[in-house]
Parts: C-alpha cells; structure tokens; sequence
C-alpha cells in the first residue's frame, strides 16, 4: 500500500492518476457543448414549428442528459424540453413527445419542476391529452414532491380518469421514503368510499366514485406492495392485520 503522507509518493500517485481524470473532464466537456448544441437546436426547431424535426431531436437528449455530470447543463436541456411541454404553438404530437421525453431524464427534483406546471387541476370536467400525458410521464418520474398533488387529484379530480391515473401514478412509488403514507392514503380512499360509510347524497356521490375507481385503487396497492390482492375486502383486511406495521406489506427494500 502506498503510504500517501510521504510527500513525493503522495505527488507520483496524483500525477499516476491525473492522465484518467484529465480524460474524463474531457468527455464531461464534450458532453456538455454537445449539451449547448442540442439546446440551441431545440430552440429554433421551436421557433420554426418543425413537428418531424423536434420529435426526432427529442430522442437525442435523454441519453446524452443521463451521461451528464455537470448539473447546469442538465438544467439547460431540462428547461430546454420543458419549454416545447409548455408551448401552446406546438402540435399536441410534440408536446407529448416533450413530456415524455422528460419522464426518461433522471433527475427526479428537476423534471418536476418542468412537469409541475402543467399537471391537470381537480376541477377540470374532462382533462385533455396533455393533461394525461403529464400524468403518464410523473408515473415514471415518481418525484415525491408531486405526492401530495397526485393524492389531491385522486381524491378531488372531477374526471375520473384523472384520478384514475393519478392513483396508477401512486402505485409506481414502490421504493420511495414516503411509500408507507401512500399505502395509507390509497386504503384511507377503499375505506371511505366503499358503499355503506357514508349516507345521503354524499353516500350516493361516494358510492359511484367507489364503482369508477375501485379496481385502480386495488391495482395500485398491489403495484405498490408488489402483491397480488384479489379485491377490495381482501386488502382492507390485510392493512387491518398489519395496521401496526404497515412496512412489512412490502415485498420490495427500499
């Protein structure tokens, strides 16, 4: 082993390993122009309206986007796609690809905050493409900080099939820190809305919401848990069993 507190052993190890870091600071400089350049092309694809070319173009920057070290560069390219997501003058064929494009970059803070804007919003009667593809793509994404938005809209959201993929969202956050009070809410909604819990119009308003919901919040509690649940009952009594220690429902380590 090298004994690194002698001075000139420590000064020949460091010039032994200058040559690979030398190299690798070269390729991050490489990536990022590339970053620049794809950027730019961005841009004016934007500003010209080309459907085929921006489509194409998106491709190119998931990949190079993962390979980056260098985090402002990242940010570039993320608000780069976000500002095709969020371009009104773009085919709704772009924008989608946009959106997507975003759910296959890792970085979980800083496609949120490209995708935070345009989540669809619990009053909307009906939500439009956009609105799914956004919520699509924060299925992939599983950024916790879009956890409480994605409750709000299973619990709230006027269409039903917003709350339908919000809820199938929130079964995709199998390893996150916040699983645990997922699992809580999505058997908080089974238990509230199943028939009988409640009277009246609310009774009568909870129970069809329970019919247009019931198999997605089943679905996205075995997603969740990666169980295989048959039903509503069965999983109110599994949770019930485990109340206590909700952590071992998972068959997943986090």
């Amino acid at each position: 082993m090298i004994d690194l507190r002698s001075p000139l052993l420590a000064l020949l190890t460091l010039a032994l390993l200058a040559p690979g870091a030398a190299a690798k600071d070269y390729e991050e400089a490489g990536r990022v122009r590339d970053a620049e350049a794809l950027v730019a092309k961005l841009d004016a694809l934007t500003e010209a309206k080309d459907r085929k070319g921006l489509e194409a173009t998106l491709k190119q920057v998931p990949p190079l986007h993962n390979a980056l070290k260098t985090k402002t560069a990242m940010q570039r390219l993320q608000k780069a796609v976000g500002g095709v997501l969020g371009d009104d003058a773009q085919s709704i064929t772009v924008r989608k690809a946009a959106a997507a494009t975003l759910a296959a970059m890792y970085d979980e803070k800083g496609v949120w905050a490209q995708l935070k804007p345009h989540v669809p919003a619990p009053k909307e009667e009906t939500v439009d493409q956009l609105g799914v593809a956004v919520l699509q793509a924060l299925a992939q994404v599983q950024a916790d900080a879009a956890i409480s938005k994605l409750e709000k809209l299973a619990r709230t959201a006027k269409d039903p099939n917003a709350a339908r993929l919000a809820i199938a969202a929130l079964g995709k956050y199998s390893f996150s820190k916040k699983r645990t009070g997922i699992l809580k809410f999505l058997i908080d909604e089974l238990t509230r809305l199943r028939p009988g819990n409640t009277k009246g119009a609310r009774g009568r308003f909870n129970q069809e919401r329970f019919v247009l919901v019931r198999d997605a919040l089943v679905a996205a509690l075995n997603s969740l848990t990666r169980r295989q649940v048959q039903g509503v009952e069965p999983w109110l009594e599994l949770y019930k069993a485990n109340k206590k220690a909700p952590e071992k429902l998972f068959r997943t380590e986090r």
